[in-house]
């Protein structure tokens, strides 16, 4: 065999190889852990944040143990849980099952996100969240002792409340958002749990320093180092805010998860489920 013909040859297994793994790559639907770090002259000691957003309900492992291992690997003080846990039409099983497993973990705080409210069963869900433990924050604030640091988390529903939920007939999405905030001290580190990364023109009229959502699902496909995403709920194509961490201010950060949820019937491409980890260290 001629050399030109054994490079040819080689030519085209190379390229065989390369094309298998990518195409591995793009449908590989994880879960990874995303890891963002952060840093504050609010904190003194370092505190480490785990946000599981859009599970949906699914199922990763035997009873979560995926997602479970990968938590608690990070060993995070704090668990946030920004909304769409559960499913519409109704399904709160594997969101249950997910719950009872992280609070033993670390504290956990929950907000609604459309799915909670599409499924009808919201009330019901609420009550089923409450007996796990997971703190739910309905446009309430609590104040933290965390590492010898003052935080602040604020928790606000989803925007489809101003449809589905009576309490809104009087106070719109918006007014609530408003009422939410306090001027507290502000050497304290500030935290908003959202399930709608898209709202910004809303977040940037307070000083939030770090803002945490969901609901993107990462864009649904992705070309690494070209679009971030292609199509994400309320953004429509090219979302702006598909995932990711982006600099809303000189003050505010805003990370946004691409959520757990796999689609049966859509696959995401280079956009693996994901576990995200947040550091906010001392900035020196």
């Amino acid at each position: 065999m001629s050399k030109i013909k054994k490079l040819s040859r080689r030519t085209k297994v190379i390229t065989i190889v390369v094309f298998v793994i990518l195409i591995f790559a793009a449908l590989y639907n994880g879960p990874v852990t995303r890891n963002y770090n952060l840093e504050s002259n609010k904190v003194n000691n370092t505190i480490t944040i785990a946000v599981a957003a859009d599970l949906h309900s699914q199922y990763f492992g035997e009873h979560q143990e995926k997602i479970i291992d990968r938590i608690k690997k990070s060993q995070p003080d704090i668990i946030l849980m920004p909304g769409d846990m559960t499913n519409s039409p109704y399904d709160s099983n594997g969101m249950i099952e997910f719950m009872q497993q992280a609070v033993n973990i670390a504290p956990c705080y929950y907000v609604l996100g459309n799915h909670e409210y599409w499924s009808m069963e919201h009330d019901k869900i609420l009550n089923l969240v409450k007996e796990t433990g997971v703190t739910i924050l309905r446009n309430e604030q609590v104040t933290l002792n965390i590492n010898e640091n003052t935080i602040e988390l604020y928790g606000m529903d989803d925007w489809d409340a101003n449809y589905y939920d009576d309490n809104y007939i009087d106070k719109d999405w918006a007014t609530q958002l408003n009422n939410l905030w306090t001027e507290n001290d502000k050497k304290n580190y500030r935290i908003l749990m959202t399930h709608r990364p898209e709202k910004v023109e809303y977040y940037t009229n307070y000083e939030y320093d770090l803002i945490v959502a969901g609901h993107s699902h990462g864009g649904q496909g992705r070309i690494p180092f070209i679009l971030n995403g292609l199509y994400a709920p309320d953004q429509g194509y090219f979302p702006k805010y598909a995932g990711g961490k982006y600099e809303l201010s000189d003050a505010t950060t805003m990370i946004v998860s691409r959520g757990l949820y796999n689609y049966k019937y859509m696959p995401r491409i280079f956009n693996p489920s994901e576990i995200v980890i947040i550091s906010v260290a001392q900035n020196n």
